[in-house]
């Protein structure tokens, strides 16, 4: 895929650098003039895009009322028709719908592609949707939709499986389009998405024209998280006016990366082009915000108001405390565009799988009835045994539960080994009972398959799949089903009845008696962890949470007294769980999910800042070894930012720089020994208080990163009294050539000390600035700097002085430490002061520096400490 994104990349530019380059421009509608049908169609198109089909025909209905000339109007509602759920009952009213826009318009290629359609899955008609197929070209010969129909004709004309007509068809060509589309959609059925991938991408190659095979190609390479096969992708996606749909792709990518701020403003661009009613979801914040965090924004009127407050809202929400917000944002953003894009074809804009997904993303662990995941993390199956025991007694510890814990609608109650009903010590009419069940679920079964046949086939109405328990029971004739009890009712062996509402079991790698389709998920870090267990009841795809078993039997109570009564099953259901959880925990967002630690080190410092401001200074140091080893290099993003919790404000800074061979020779000090480190600084300036600061070191290509979060105090400097700032640890100071770069400061070239500690026998320099100095009467500045260095532990002399700015003044040496004294003069109010550190001898441990200055034409003193190690 690589070679052919790089070929196609001399020819195209990438559509996500465009949106980049117009800044804020991007962000304004592209569509400002639209009659009321426009709008609806608009509305529908998205809905269509995101396989919602079914929810647009209402849309597309109102459009052609208020504009009955609207040939496209109808022929976008047969379409609807044609791509919903319900098409086998759809079929007439598709087929009116492209007669009616042919009959306004009968130059419209979208509907002779409908009618081709009809012709060839509902009739069969091979013949007669070649015509139609072949007219639609003629009208819009660069449709790949119409194409790829007119090349199932030619299949179909070979052999009428589809599926082995593509077979063959590959055999002969692998690069056939419309063969490996139709063998992708095989494979997507089964999960099998390595083969989905290949299958696309030979499409894409041939074929990158072909926008709605690139759609599905993004969309499952972001679902399997496969991003920098994604951004090669978008290389294609340029030269053409379709890109609504792939911008939140190309905005995923830069999440991926670590990029919130860009992310969030291609999401906006994507929501400025959708309707009111679309876009509505991406701005609607009441799936995780607190109930105070509601009550305060719905009391804001305003929009300046509201912008403020969302703004804050995200700062508070974004655990990273790096991005001011944005990550959070940008992640809000992507699980709307998720629940839309894979849990809302039954119903909109989502199910309850969607509303559980933006509050708390990605599950650890997931399973489901067509596909049970045995690859369960230990944390997970912690989870699930937890549970499993609070609902069945201690029997449950040891099962391995592929499925839901919480009991789901099942066939039968019992697992594959139970023993024969006579070998319990029932009585004769519970044995019957038993039998007769069986026998009456079996024949239900049976009849149900052929209803289910028939409705699929189109020969009668959609079927509630649901074995209806009433006429079950029903069945069992003169039986007394109202005092039910047998013994014993254990999950790993034996059965329970329920007699109001089915049968209702867990899922377990031994057993899965479930006759609904399921999903079990797991999260792990939210709260104590929690198991959340969705059913679909009307096998319509609409997956809500599994519903509460009306009755537990006599003997599930007097077997385990954990199942005292039906609370239990009402404490743990899906439903209460969620909505207690959403009270503690409206939200989580594991930034870290996925990504392996990298190691770095920093240290901090502030200084006077501008205009009354503070300047914190945050020095890191990355171990290259650390890092990825590349000849090429590696792109590393370094990102810093002060939070201000009680205004919500944010300060920042960000670096990104490219790791090579040059930079690694002039950034890292080889003679530092196992102290080599790429170092790096950040500078932030903020209003002097209580700040929270995030620093985030972080690896491009294998997205390993490291975040290191603490409390800061920024000093005020600004105050007409004499202060000094911190005290900077150094590697280097030098006042030779001072370049430019990051590293310069006051006119010396200072390499800042990240680690906690030297190593033995390397010099160690400090650097401090002071203000605020009284000037004489002849304008100078007169002042004494003293520096006390002791070995905390005791154990050895402190380090000696080598060289210092002033005048030496004195010199103090004890057992434990040594005081230097320097006077100073200048002729400005502020100044600086640096000094060289001989660690020869000083001993490993532990060692604290004062500074002390006293001004000598006032008379003040102020000092500051700072400690160090040596190793």
């Amino acid at each position: 895929m690589k070679k052919c994104v790089r070929f196609f990349a001399i020819r195209l530019i990438p559509i996500y650098l465009v949106l980049i380059a117009s800044g804020a421009k991007a962000e304004q509608p592209f569509i400002t003039l639209m009659t009321r049908s426009d709008s609806l169609i608009l509305a529908a198109d998205v809905r269509i895009e995101m396989d919602s089909a079914r929810h647009a025909i209402d849309l597309l209905q109102e459009a052609v009322h208020l504009d009955p000339e609207l040939a496209e109007g109808y022929a976008r509602l047969g379409t609807a028709y044609l791509e919903s759920r319900e098409r086998k009952k759809q079929w007439k009213k598709a087929r009116q719908a492209f007669e009616k826009a042919l009959n306004l318009n009968p130059d419209l290629a979208e509907a002779h592609d409908g009618l081709g359609q009809i012709a060839l899955y509902q009739k069969e008609d091979i013949h007669g949707a070649k015509t139609h197929f072949e007219k639609a070209i003629a009208l819009a010969p660069e449709s790949q939709k119409i194409r790829y129909h007119l090349d199932l004709v030619r299949l179909l004309q070979e052999d009428r499986s589809l599926k082995r007509a593509s077979e063959r068809a590959l055999e002969r060509d692998s690069t056939d389009v419309a063969a490996c589309k139709i063998m992708a959609k095989h494979h997507e059925k089964k999960d099998e998405w390595g083969r989905v991938i290949n299958l696309y991408e030979r499409s894409v190659r041939q074929a990158p024209e072909d926008l709605d095979v690139a759609y599905q190609l993004g969309v499952i390479y972001a679902m399997n998280g496969r991003f920098a096969e994604l951004r090669d992708l978008l290389v294609y996606l340029s030269n053409t006016v379709e890109t609504r749909r792939f911008l939140p792709l190309i905005a995923q990518v830069f999440l991926h990366e670590g990029d919130g701020e860009r992310a969030v403003r291609i999401f906006r661009n994507y929501i400025t082009l959708l309707d009111a009613a679309e876009a509505a979801l991406y701005r609607d914040i009441s799936l995780l915000a607190s109930i105070p965090e509601l009550e305060s924004y719905a009391r804001v009127t305003s929009a300046i108001e509201r912008e403020a407050f969302l703004r804050r809202f995200w700062i508070r929400h974004d655990l990273s405390r790096v991005s001011g917000g944005f990550l959070r944002q940008a992640e809000h953003y992507r699980r709307i565009w998720h629940a839309r894009t894979h849990f809302s074809k039954a119903i909109y804009p989502w199910d309850r799988r969607g509303e559980v997904y933006i509050r708390y993303g990605e599950p650890d662990y997931r399973s489901t009835s067509d596909r049970l995941n045995a690859d369960m993390p230990a944390k997970a199956q912690r989870i699930k045994e937890r549970m499993a025991v609070d609902l069945y007694g201690p029997d449950a510890v040891g099962e391995f539960f592929t499925g839901p814990v919480y009991p789901v609608r099942s066939n039968r109650a019992f697992s594959v080994k139970a023993p024969d009903p006579q070998d319990l010590g029932l009585t004769s009419d519970e044995i019957q009972l038993i039998f007769l069940l069986e026998d009456a679920l079996d024949d239900e079964r049976t009849e149900l398959s052929e209803r289910v046949q028939a409705a699929d086939a189109g020969e009668g109405d959609q079927v509630n799949r649901i074995v209806d328990q009433e006429q079950t029971l029903a069945a069992l004739g003169d039986v007394n089903t109202g005092d039910l009890s047998f013994s014993p009712s254990r999950v790993r062996r034996e059965r329970f009845v329920e007699q109001a509402m089915g049968l209702f079991m867990p899922v377990t790698n031994r057993e899965d008696a479930s006759i609904v389709p399921w999903e079990s998920w797991v999260y792990t870090m939210v709260a104590e962890g929690l198991e959340v267990t969705f059913t679909d009841e009307y096998f319509q795809g609409n997956f809500e949470f599994a519903p509460v078993p009306t009755h537990v039997p006599n003997e599930l109570k007097e077997r385990y007294v954990e199942v005292r009564d039906l609370t239990d099953f009402l404490f743990h259901s899906p439903e209460l769980v969620v909505n207690k959880m959403a009270g503690r925990i409206p939200d989580f967002h594991d930034f870290a999910r996925g990504a392996q630690p990298l190691d770095f080190w920093y240290r901090t410092a502030s200084f006077k800042g501008k205009n009354g401001s503070t300047r914190l200074e945050i020095y890191s140091g990355i171990p290259p070894d650390s890092l990825l080893k590349k000849q090429e290099g590696t792109w590393v993003m370094r990102s810093a930012a002060l939070t201000d919790p009680v205004v919500d404000q944010t300060y920042r800074d960000e670096r990104k720089f490219f790791l090579d061979e040059t930079f690694l020779q002039t950034s890292v000090d080889t003679s530092r020994g196992w102290q080599n480190l790429v170092l790096d600084i950040a500078a932030i300036e903020a209003p002097p208080g209580t700040y929270e600061l995030g620093l985030r070191v972080r690896e491009a290509e294998t997205r390993r990163f490291q975040i290191y979060q603490q409390q800061i105090i920024l000093e005020d400097y600004s105050r007409a009294d004499l202060n000094l700032s911190d005290i900077e640890l150094a590697w280097s100071i030098s006042d030779e050539t001072p370049s430019e770069g990051v590293f310069v400061k006051q006119g010396l070239n200072i390499m800042p000390m990240s680690v906690w500690a030297f190593p033995e026998k390397h010099p160690a320099f400090l650097y401090f600035e002071i203000y605020h100095l009284s000037r004489d009467e002849f304008g100078q500045t007169h002042y004494r700097v003293t520096y006390d260095i002791q070995s905390k532990d005791q154990k050895s002399r402190g380090a000696r002085v080598l060289a210092g700015l002033g005048r030496l003044l004195g010199k103090e040496e004890g057992e434990q430490g040594v005081s230097v004294t320097y006077d100073q003069t200048g002729n400005t109010t502020d100044g600086l002061s640096y000094v060289e550190l001989n660690l020869d001898g000083a001993g490993k441990g532990d060692h604290e520096v004062q500074v002390t200055v006293e001004d000598l034409v006032s008379g003040v003193q102020v000092r500051k400490k700072t400690t160090f190690g040596i190793r």
